[in-house]
């Protein structure tokens, strides 16, 4: 599933034998989310083992994790304005932003 809310019909929709997402988030907060890396560079240990993913929209960024057992936790790391689409990572498993302007930027 792509969120937990319905589409088409816009109630009552039927969700069996569909997997509900871990984490979603509302239309103020952005449009599109880009999924990314879970994260093992060394730049940003708070970071460390966390998904990060991103909305093309808002250009926010959060930090997804779960404890053992435990519900799912985000946090936003950034607000860049940036259109993101998508992530890569370096040599050192840093992680880079690329966004639709043509830049690359690297999470600090």
């Amino acid at each position: 599933m792509e969120g937990t809310s319905c589409f088409k019909p816009s109630s009552h929709c039927d969700s069996t034998g569909l997997v509900p997402p871990v984490w979603e988030y509302t239309h103020a907060l952005g449009v599109c989310i880009f999924g990314g890396y879970v994260y093992h560079g060394a730049r940003r240990p708070d970071l460390a083992g966390s998904y990060i993913c991103a909305d093309y929209g808002s250009g926010r960024i959060w930090s997804l994790r779960r404890s053992a057992g435990g519900p799912v936790t985000s946090r936003e790391i950034a607000f860049t304005h940036l259109p993101i689409v998508s992530f890569g990572l370096d040599d050192s498993q840093e992680l880079y932003i690329c966004s639709f302007e043509g830049k690359i930027y690297r999470l600090k």
